[in-house]
């Protein structure tokens, strides 16, 4: 029986995948990514629970503990992300959830 240790560090390969353009499914190229003001312009396009949903994952959440976090269905998170990638303009997870990072991290930095 796999561990929920295992079963997050497997979800994480994937993506890790994804991100280093290994699946064929995003044959899309690279966006240049935003600035901090760009990235927090971007943001406010999201409504209060699908910008929880994108922090949630940007600090390591799978969708599954999203949505026990959230007491919802893990079909709602996916709505919320489909939605939420929508109004960012992106369609990997991955380029959302780096759209997160630069308007938290950067603007700390700052």
């Amino acid at each position: 029986m796999m561990t929920r240790q295992e079963s997050g560090t497997q979800r994480w390969e994937s993506l890790s995948a994804d991100l280093a353009g290994e699946d064929e499914r995003d044959s899309v190229p690279a966006r240049k990514l935003p600035d901090v003001t760009e990235a927090r312009r971007l943001l406010k396009k999201l409504t209060p629970a699908e910008h929880e949903v994108f922090q949630l994952l940007s600090g390591g959440l799978m969708p599954d503990e999203i949505a026990s976090v959230r007491s919802t269905t893990i079909n709602t998170v996916r709505a919320l992300v489909k939605t939420g990638k929508a109004k960012l303009g992106v369609r990997a997870l991955y380029h959302a959830v780096a759209i997160v990072y630069i308007a938290r991290d950067r603007a700390a930095a700052a």
